[in-house]
């Protein structure tokens, strides 16, 4: 049995590398120094899952902005408002296509299926697509020379990159994929030249609904990558969900083949049992929750992968989180002000691998080798199910009570209507705004010093007044109806409003990006 994992993430432990995009941009570096500290965190990222003791490191996984957008850089599709010639895309060029610039705008950007990551939208168009550089190469060499890492290059799989596209017609859909066939084979065939043994190839869209006649031609797709490919092992890798074309999916010519047993838990394990599995390929089991950030059950994660050996033989297994851990915080470590009993119970990118890798222990060596881990692991959790916290009996009883409650208001609208018209003195159409004013720098270094502890509470407020009455000033002098005070004292939306709740807590270093930068 091995230990897998699909992605890290990107961000560093202190939000490195948005810090080093974001100084790039505002032009406080060179593209050399950016290159420099950007190759630094790509490979404190990699020793990290080398500490780890992970078997399969994945590698092409990191990105100066979205891994959607350097597939597409990747292939030449750059749009022709950025005035782009052929041949490998400048960093320059890259960063138009992420964030616009004074002469094209931006690329469109969408939700990467269900997370709360965005990607930027390849698009087709005029354009004939031609590989630019072999980026998963370029990351492979990179790990192996600077740690010997024998990594798992990733690229996202034809079937996924087309379907999330944008540029061609409806009808032409599987023409584009057929056109975009030999640029894949291009860049697997150097792969396997320069000695990578497996290459995880993405394709989530697999879980979403395939139409019959789409079968076909994932089934040529993968004819033609296989035939081309004698010698490299392909990790066909599903995620976000249970496949319904499940032994369709098992049939494809690839070696190994990726599910995820969290989301598609209960699915993807009765596919298992019902239709079994190939005994000429690798099985890619995702555990542990990409997603979330609680603690996994290793007694309960323990049985599952029990039943799935009863099918699979721990020969053939790879034991992996269900998704890259691009969509959950760096580490646990750094939350020194957690109540510790949360604080024991959470589970982020590094501490994730840490279960991926005792369970792996446990069934390489008995399940004795890691009792101590999982007494603490269940321990952990019971704590935090029994707290106070988790146990409000009047939260329970006003649950309870809710359906008695009437939403139906004692004033009818006609007379609320006539009360505020009297008391505000309203115009038919009354102007205003949301409510919100930007976070200026000066407010954002303002709120910086006073968590310090470098300016006193009064101090703050105080700031916070003039700012609000300039505000006020200005829409008055303008003439709105209805005014707003700005928010100016208010950090994150969410963050402000559930401070003043009870129930949340909040971490100091627990980001998790968004899109590009944002985190």
């Amino acid at each position: 049995m091995k230990s897998s994992n699909l992605g890290y993430p990107r961000i560093g432990e202190q939000r490195e590398w948005k810090k080093a995009l974001e100084s790039f941009w505002a032009g406080e570096f060179a593209e050399s120094d950016l290159l420099k500290q950007m190759e630094q965190i790509r490979k404190r990222h990699l020793q990290k899952q080398l500490e780890k003791e992970i078997d399969l490191i994945p590698l092409n996984d990191f990105t100066f902005y979205d891994q959607m957008l350097d597939m597409a850089v990747m292939f030449g599709l750059v749009p022709k408002r950025y005035d782009y010639d052929g041949g490998p895309v400048s960093l320059v060029t890259y960063f138009a296509m992420a964030r616009g610039n004074e002469a094209a705008v931006a690329g469109e950007m969408t939700k990467w299926f269900t997370t709360n990551y965005h990607y930027i939208v390849p698009e087709f168009g005029d354009r004939q697509p031609a590989v630019t550089e072999n980026k998963p190469l370029l990351a492979y060499l990179a790990a192996k020379e600077s740690l010997g890492i024998q990594g798992k290059p990733v690229i996202v799989g034809p079937y996924t990159f087309v379907k999330l596209s944008k540029g061609y017609a409806p009808d032409d859909f599987h023409q584009t994929i057929d056109k975009m066939v030999p640029l894949y084979i291009q860049i697997l065939q150097e792969l396997e030249l320069h000695g990578v043994e497996w290459v995880q190839i993405d394709e989530p869209a697999f879980v979403m609904e395939v139409p019959t006649h789409d079968i076909k031609v994932i089934n040529r797709v993968y004819e033609q990558l296989s035939q081309a490919l004698p010698h490299l092992k392909l990790m066909l890798q599903t995620y976000f969900e249970a496949v319904d074309l499940y032994q369709e999916l098992v049939a494809l010519p690839v070696e190994g083949i990726g599910l995820d047993f969290v989301q598609g838990a209960a699915r993807n394990l009765a596919h298992l049992q019902t239709h079994g599995f190939p005994e000429d390929k690798v099985l890619a089991a995702g555990i542990i929750d990409g997603r979330n950030i609680w603690r996994s059950s290793l007694k309960e994660k323990w049985s599952l992968v029990k039943s799935i050996t009863d099918i699979v033989p721990p020969e053939r297994l790879w034991l992996q989180p269900s998704a890259s851990l691009l969509h959950v915080p760096v580490t646990v470590q750094q939350e020194s002000d957690l109540d510790e009993v949360v604080k024991q119970a959470l589970a982020f990118a590094d501490e994730k691998l840490g279960e991926v890798q005792h369970l792996v222990q446990g069934f390489r060596y008995g399940k004795y080798i890691i009792s101590k881990q999982i007494a603490e692991n269940e321990s952990a959790i019971m704590r935090l199910q029994s707290s106070p916290a988790r146990n409000r009996v009047e939260i329970k009883r006003a649950l309870e009570e809710l359906d008695k409650t009437s939403v139906k208001r004692e004033v009818p609208f006609h007379e609320r209507q006539e009360i505020q018209q009297a008391a505000w003195n309203l115009p038919l159409l009354p102007t205003t705004t949301i409510g919100s004013f930007p976070q200026t720098t000066g407010v954002r270094k303002a709120r910086q010093l006073y968590k310090k502890g470098e300016w006193s509470t009064e101090k703050y407020a105080s700031f916070i007044q003039e700012q609000i009455k300039e505000w006020i000033g200005i829409q008055e002098e303008i003439g709105l109806d209805v005014l707003v005070h700005g928010e100016f004292e208010r950090n994150d939306m969410v963050e402000f409003f559930g401070e003043k709740l009870e129930g949340f807590v909040f971490t100091k270093n627990g980001w998790v990006q968004s899109y590009g930068s944002r985190c």
